[in-house]
């Protein structure tokens, strides 16, 4: 992964108090996840001779504690998993589009399949926000994601958040953000030990989350500004900045 999106109040926020070493030290461990798409090696040394820092090795496990999680398969960060696991289902999904579109054209498959590949992944932003390619990824990927069932997911939100806006209309843009965010929590992660590849363990995951925003994070009771109380609402929890700042615990109280 040769390119991820840098949000640089939030890095200032919980890097303030890092000295410049130590600041330097954890954006080269950072590019490394991103680089090489997997967590940091588990000895601290070979951390260090990686980023280029052999003399530092102390800073260097100081930031392993208190930014990273010691997993069996080396130091993870749990917002990098989350940006990485993100960015393998878009792509995951453009290949599996351009692959369909193949085989609906019934034309030269071995030309228009590399030409459907190249343009996929140029265009992986584009096409992962059309509503019409996302069932098809679900049914079609080798991630076996049931469909979102888009109503039983609403009435959950309803049961935990009932106090919170609840939406009249919930199609178009709306039913897209949810149905990639139900892809997302399904693989497994930092956040999501097992991920889930049915709806019956898919609507257990949903119904633990919005019970988390409801008892945990400040969102249930909203935020003053300006004089008046402001909440969020469904399409605010599931879009992808949003739904990354609360499992990061942003909101929790």
């Amino acid at each position: 992964m040769n390119f991820y999106s840098f949000h640089i109040g939030d890095y200032q926020s919980h890097t303030a108090h890092l000295s410049p070493i130590a600041d330097i030290a954890y954006r080269r461990m950072l590019d490394w996840c991103y680089l090489h798409e997997r967590a940091l090696p588990r000895e601290i040394k070979i951390i260090a001779k990686f980023i280029r820092m052999p003399e530092h090795e102390q800073i260097i496990e100081q930031i392993c504690r208190e930014f990273f999680v010691s997993t069996r398969t080396g130091w993870l960060n749990k917002r990098t998993n989350f940006e990485l696991n993100f960015y393998h289902q878009k792509s995951a999904k453009a290949s599996s589009s351009a692959k369909l579109r193949w085989h609906k054209e019934k034309i030269d498959a071995n030309a228009l399949q590399t030409l459907c590949e190249r343009n996929a992944t140029n265009t992986i932003t584009n096409t992962i926000t059309k509503e019409e390619n996302i069932d098809t990824y679900v049914s079609q990927s080798k991630l076996k994601v049931p469909t979102c069932p888009q109503q039983q997911i609403l009435q959950l939100y309803a049961k935990h958040l009932p106090h919170l806006s609840q939406p009249r209309i919930w199609q178009g843009s709306r039913a897209t953000k949810l149905k990639q965010r139900w892809i997302q929590a399904s693989q497994a992660s930092e956040y999501s030990e097992n991920g889930y590849s049915t709806k019956e363990n898919g609507l257990k995951w949903w119904d633990s989350f919005f019970e988390y925003i409801a008892n945990k994070t400040k969102l249930s009771h909203g935020f003053e500004s300006n004089g008046k109380i402001w909440k969020p609402d469904l399409e605010w929890i599931v879009s992808a900045t949003n739904f990354a700042k609360i499992i990061d615990g942003r909101y929790n109280k």
